[in-house]
């Protein structure tokens, strides 16, 4: 779509400047900002969900949910002393 906007000319070169430092049109580079904004705030909107890695394991123990963290506070102290736990 086709549409008029009002950008300051020191954000406009920086675009431009970006745009023939990657042999890509103008648009294409303030279209591919605009889509990287927007889902940077979709996933900073309360109730999104993240992703996680797991790394050289299988997933949670069975029982644990990452949506109660009293039962993560348990499973990370529980090789703990007494004294020591929160």
């Amino acid at each position: 779509m086709r549409t008029t906007v009002s950008i300051s000319d020191e954000v406009l070169d920086y675009y431009r400047r970006l745009a023939a430092e990657s042999h890509r049109t103008l648009s294409a580079v303030i279209e591919e900002s605009l889509r990287e904004t927007a889902a940077r705030r979709e996933a900073s909107e309360p109730g999104s969900s993240a992703e996680f890695t797991i790394v050289g394991g299988e997933g949670l123990r069975p029982g644990v949910t990452l949506d109660h963290n009293a039962v993560l506070r348990e499973l990370l102290d529980e090789d703990l002393p007494l004294e020591k736990r929160r």
